[in-house]
């Protein structure tokens, strides 16, 4: 049996690593590691600021609805604060009657009247008073924008109490203007005191109205007269206060 030297020996020595034959791999082997290496660094870098966003914002809102159940409560308090005080108004303001009264008085100051003076005419009102049995009653013609003219004012008390009154003008089936005032609409009354101080009533009537000069009160009524586009003036004296 021939043997081949060269052989035995070329297969008994150790083979060295061919770096050239393998250089691509790794180079791609070294690409992906770098890869990998930045996109953990980046997903670390991520996740770190995520949590840290997540915190400020779990911060945030719990801040929040800590200043808003502080705000809620302020509110409450509030409101219950508010309830209290309407209450306690409802039961010490003034009503109806006495409210008017009030109103009326607070004008008076406010007019120049000393508070002396509008203390001893209250204290001396009485529901009694001493008043005359005969009455006075005179008409005149409500004016509107058609009329003007005659018939036009009334005198009470030596004339030193002047009535007069403006209305709308009536129309007629057709809606035409008549020179007559409208009794179902409101009306204008105007009573002047001698020396130009004057009182205004308005409303539908028959209409109600109370004034004093000097020591006597005036009690007027006012209501539709007969003829039409007038209307009938009552007085009626009394002491005053």
């Amino acid at each position: 049996m021939t043997e081949y030297p060269d052989a035995q020996n070329e297969s008994n020595e150790p083979q060295q690593f061919n770096w050239r034959l393998h250089l691509p791999k790794l180079k791609v082997a070294g690409w992906m590691i770098v890869a990998v290496s930045l996109v953990y660094c980046f997903y670390s870098l991520g996740h770190y600021r995520s949590n840290k966003l997540t915190q400020a914002l779990q911060s945030a809102l719990e801040q929040a609805q800590t200043e808003n159940t502080a705000l809620a409560t302020e509110a409450q308090e509030a409101r219950a604060q508010a309830a209290l005080l309407e209450l306690q108004y409802a039961e010490d303001a003034p009503h109806g009657a006495t409210q008017q009264i009030m109103a009326l008085v607070k004008e008076r100051l406010e007019n120049g009247v000393s508070p002396d003076r509008v203390a001893f005419l209250v204290a001396m009102a009485r529901n009694d008073p001493d008043c005359e049995q005969a009455t006075d009653n005179r008409r005149f013609l409500i004016q509107t924008p058609l009329t003007k003219g005659a018939n036009s004012a009334v005198s009470f008390s030596n004339d030193t109490i002047t009535v007069t009154g403006q209305g709308l003008p009536s129309r007629d089936g057709n809606n035409n203007l008549q020179a007559w005032f409208d009794p179902t609409q409101n009306v204008e009354i105007l009573f002047t005191v001698i020396g130009g101080q004057a009182h205004q009533r308005e409303g539908k009537l028959p209409l109600h109205y109370s004034m004093a000069t000097g020591d006597t009160e005036h009690r007027f009524t006012i209501k539709t007269g007969q003829n039409r586009g007038f209307v009938v003036v009552t007085e009626q004296r009394c002491s005053f206060p």
